[in-house]
């Protein structure tokens, strides 16, 4: 069992972090990125019937990326514990770049070499107007430095993208951004950051 990341700049709690519902560009593997795009109707069933579970997390605040299907989530989830939202705007997604809504086999075609690089080492990868994984877990960080000063000790819920989630728990757990890929992130998971003492703990929880 891998033990936890220290990380002295940061405040003291816990943060559920839940990726958004189902989009159309999930279900068809299109790369959504930052786009406007809402969540399904099976996206909507998803995060009602998580709505019941986060009641028993004792959550003071609902945090959210202000991209919609993340907002629309975050507002189903808050349905029955109605708290304050909050955008916090380092939890957007990771921005695409000339990727963004495409397929990845429209990406596979039209980027091969880019793509090949994407599939086997995702944080090597380097192109114009794209974010990369580091900008990203770097960006994300800031985030998680935010809400915990901002709701220190008090457990929060995170609403936020694959991406955001699976650069955090690699960086929690002390495992390199090229590991990015293996992480799986279902619509509607939950990865639960515990910070205390200066120890820094992400698992998947669901």
């Amino acid at each position: 069992m891998r033990g936890c990341s220290k990380e002295n700049a940061m405040g003291e709690g816990t943060i559920y972090f839940v990726r958004h519902g189902q989009t159309h560009s999930n279900a068809m593997r299109i790369y959504a990125g930052r786009s406007d795009e809402g969540l399904t109707a099976e996206g909507r069933r998803q995060a009602e019937e998580m709505a019941e579970a986060v009641c028993g997390w004792g959550v003071s605040t609902v945090y959210t990326s202000p991209i919609r299907r993340a907002v629309q989530t975050a507002r189903i989830l808050n349905s029955r514990i109605k708290k304050e939202i909050v955008v916090e705007e380092r939890l957007t997604e990771i921005r695409m770049g000339p990727w963004e809504g495409m397929s990845e086999d429209e990406v596979a075609k039209s980027f091969p070499e880019e793509y090949n690089t994407w599939l086997k080492t995702p944080a090597d990868l380097r192109l114009e107007g794209r974010e990369t994984l580091d900008e990203l877990r770097r960006r994300a960080l800031e985030g998680v430095e935010r809400i915990l000063a901002r709701t220190p000790g008090v457990p929060c819920l995170a609403v936020t993208h694959v991406a955001v989630i699976r650069c955090l728990y690699l960086h929690f757990n002390d495992l390199p951004l090229n590991l990015y890929k293996t992480i799986e992130v279902p619509n509607l998971s939950v990865f639960r950051l515990t910070s205390t003492d200066g120890c820094r703990k992400m698992v998947r929880i669901k």
